[in-house]
């Protein structure tokens, strides 16, 4: 990526994911192995509702760049509920009759978003993604670089 391989800027912006690490591998280079080096995204995060499940890509995109009080800090790994509760957002759900006051963010779209310095490097860049929400679409820099239907498993997206 840091040879304009699938990045088009130094800096990439992921969007509409949960957690994901950066991990990059270095080709065999004169004989010697591979090496490799992962880079856990896990500070710098907003999240916030979205408006429909259309959501305008490049819009989130410039936001984050900037974001307001929609946005809400995260670091990762973090589940919404987890996330709305520190922002003051909504009761704690495990306490009393609370869960049934938050039923209602399960059935919102959410945006996960953060900025990251393209990694340095020849070699392929994957992003791993650890723990992806049932139906998660991933982008950077406004491209999509998967859609996913199990939070079940592990990604991977090059």
């Amino acid at each position: 990526m840091a040879n304009g391989h699938d990045l088009e800027c130094g800096r990439g912006v992921a969007v509409l994911i949960l957690s994901l690490v950066i991990c990059s591998c270095s080709p065999f280079a004169y004989g010697q192995a591979a090496t490799r080096s992962n880079r856990p995204l896990r500070d710098g995060w907003h999240v916030r509702q979205l408006e429909s499940d259309r959501p305008d890509i490049a819009a989130l995109t410039a936001q984050v760049a900037k974001p307001d009080k929609t946005w809400m800090p995260a670091t990762m790994p973090a589940q919404i509920h987890d996330i709305l509760l520190t922002a003051g957002k909504i009761p704690d759900p495990r306490v009393g009759r609370n869960a049934a006051k938050s039923a209602w963010v399960g059935e919102k779209d959410w945006a996960y978003a953060c900025t990251f310095a393209s990694p340095d490097g020849t070699g392929p860049v994957f992003l791993r993604f650890g723990g992806l929400d049932t139906i998660v679409a991933a982008y950077i820099n406004e491209q999509l670089v998967g859609r996913f239907k199990n939070m079940n498993r592990r990604h991977a997206a090059l």
